[in-house]
């Protein structure tokens, strides 16, 4: 029983003084057997909010001869907290006497670790499916605007997609910690453009974004991406697009300047109808990064900028990309 952590014990349920063996001790707190060990001595190591409970289930157990079981929290001898499960059976010889509680008692600290991590991952879960969920209804929606076509919207709402996918799939790879703007960068425009191609370049400081930033900078970069090859800078065999990113400390947090600069594809306008690429780029990813877009569409091609500061947990060093 002590080699597999489990702490034995007998209770006289008439004097109230037990026996057990070394490894129930070790359990309270003790490094050695105490002389002597009683039920009294066991609640004053149960916590104030469990005692009731333990002693009405004791003398339950005692009056109607059945089984004591039960969970609770302890305080140890060394002012640990622990969490214990208890299991015991009423026990009496033939003539009546001495009537007994025999069980064991072992330590599930770590299994209710274990339980509350689960508790918190679950809820976590929740809380990205529904965000998740959210994010594509509203792409469906804003996909197929009144008066396009099926297949232009169809086009358009896979490509949005596949993007929101690629960056849960860096981001499982990181835990959900959060992931690279370079990241980013590569997901949101390897199936547009070769990032080696001399039509487009990306470059920048190391900067690590939360999770929530990362999936936004993902669909803004993939809708830039599309209207450059749509209607921009990529639709021209001599066009050319460079994204360029700085990251500057300051006492807030890093503050990060991410530029999108179109030239030598056809001058563009902004759109006359509000779609997903201009809601999420003017109205939604201002809010999500808590900053600021401006768009430039200026005669050699559109300019976007980007600016926000990264929450005091995030950080960057300075390495080109």
């Amino acid at each position: 029983l002590e080699l597999a952590e489990i702490g034995a014990w007998e209770l006289d349920t008439v004097t109230h003084r037990a026996w057990r063996n070394f490894y129930h001790d070790v359990i309270f707190g003790y490094d050695e057997v105490l002389p002597d060990w009683t039920f009294e001595r066991f609640l004053s190591h149960v916590v104030p909010g469990d005692r009731t409970r333990i002693a009405e289930l004791f003398e339950r157990a005692v009056k109607e001869k059945i089984s004591w079981s039960f969970e609770c929290q302890i305080i140890t001898a060394k002012g640990h907290r622990r969490f214990i499960s208890v299991r015991g059976r009423y026990l009496e010889n033939g003539s009546g006497t001495n009537p007994a509680l025999i069980g064991h008692v072992i330590d599930v600290s770590h299994l209710k670790q274990t339980e509350e991590r689960l508790r918190d991952v679950l809820g976590e879960l929740n809380h990205r499916v529904r965000n998740t969920l959210t994010v594509i209804q509203s792409i469906a929606k804003l996909s197929f605007p009144d008066g396009s076509s099926i297949a232009e919207g169809r086009k358009a709402f896979i490509g949005r997609i596949n993007a929101l996918a690629s960056a849960h799939t860096v981001l499982t790879d990181h835990d959900w910690s959060g992931a690279s703007l370079s990241e980013v960068a590569q997901i949101s425009l390897s199936p547009y453009c070769n990032m080696e191609n001399t039509s487009f370049a990306a470059r920048g400081p190391r900067v690590w974004l939360p999770a929530r930033y990362a999936v936004s900078l993902t669909l803004a970069l993939n809708e830039l991406a599309t209207n450059a090859i749509r209607y921009g800078a990529l639709s021209s065999p001599e066009g050319r697009v460079d994204l360029e990113w700085s990251a500057e400390g300051e006492e807030k947090g890093d503050r990060v300047d991410i530029t999108w600069a179109e030239t030598g594809g056809p001058q563009v306008g902004a759109a006359d109808r509000q779609g997903f690429g201009s809601i999420l780029l003017q109205r939604v990813l201002p809010s999500e990064l808590d900053g600021s877009v401006n768009m430039n569409f200026k005669p050699s091609g559109l300019t976007c900028t980007i600016s926000f500061q990264l929450p005091e947990e995030s950080s960057f060093t300075v390495s080109r990309a």
